[in-house]
């Protein structure tokens, strides 16, 4: 499946999220649909933005961000419903308008507090890369990212910056 050498862990990610899966995310075997681990991953970064980063962006943020590259690595089958899935969140490159973000997916044992364990490996890893804009122009400000973005990825930033 993959083709990482090293499948990371939970605690590799500073932030994570466990969700309920939905009838609708299976395919015809049972398993998480490909197309969900996408819907799965743009919920997990927005709802990020806006907890974390002071990002609204719906109507009130100055700059939007837009996808310019995704894909995900599989190692192992990730069951559909009603299986919860933990989803981590790190960003790996913090540029003048771009962040990468590596996302986890796990699904395991669970301890007595419904937590997945720390030490599970990955089942997949994705990969999302967003170029904020101006919501008005669909250009990058030179001025890179807003204070309350950067401020608030930095918190998740799991190498060194670009800037």
């Amino acid at each position: 499946m993959g083709k990482h050498n090293h499948r990371p862990r939970l605690y590799d990610f500073p932030f994570t999220k466990t969700i309920d899966s939905r009838w609708s995310d299976i395919d015809r075997y049972g398993h998480l649909n490909n197309t969900v681990y996408y819907v799965l991953y743009d919920a997990l970064i927005n709802s990020y933005y806006t907890a974390h980063c002071g990002w609204d962006p719906a109507d009130a943020s100055q700059q939007i961000g837009l996808v310019v590259s995704s894909a995900t690595d599989y190692f192992d089958i990730v069951d559909g419903f009603p299986h919860p899935i933990t989803l981590g969140l790190a960003v790996t490159k913090l540029g003048n308008s771009s962040v990468e973000f590596k996302i986890g997916v796990f699904q395991g044992a669970k301890d007595q507090q419904g937590i997945v364990n720390s030490y599970d490996t990955a089942k997949a890893i994705g990969k999302f890369v967003h170029v904020f804009v101006d919501r008005s122009t669909n250009k990058t400000n030179p001025n890179g990212l807003s204070p309350n973005l950067r401020n608030g990825l930095v918190k998740i930033l799991k190498e060194k910056p670009n800037l």
